[in-house]
């Protein structure tokens, strides 16, 4: 089962409406946003295993830190065992969520 959260479009949005000096803020804050939507949706839509987030390419290590620190205490707020792994050399965060019972998509799902 496939599911995909896509937050890169703001980014898009952004690189036209903004000066350049503001971009990295922007992206940081927005980062921190999506990882509140991304912890938010997993536990919404009850989705479990391995999951693989592909956040915005940021530029500096201590960056990446940040938004791994920040990420891991919108995660600490699901009653279901998850736990994030690290980040890839591709930029990848890999995080395992506890499966209890069936996805909001199983359960809706017709036979």
């Amino acid at each position: 089962m496939d599911w995909c959260l896509y937050g890169d479009d703001k980014r898009k949005e952004m690189d036209r409406d903004l000066k350049p000096e503001y971009l990295l803020d922007d992206l940081r804050r927005y980062q921190d946003v999506f990882g509140e939507e991304i912890a938010y949706q997993l536990r919404l839509r009850n989705i479990s295993g391995i999951i693989i987030i592909d956040f915005i390419n940021l530029l500096a290590k201590e960056d990446e830190a940040v938004l791994l620190k920040e990420f891991r205490t919108y995660l600490k707020d699901d009653p279901v065992k998850t736990d994030l792994i690290d980040m890839t050399k591709l930029g990848l965060v890999e995080v395992t969520r506890k499966k209890i019972r069936k996805s909001l998509r199983d359960s809706l799902k017709m036979n």
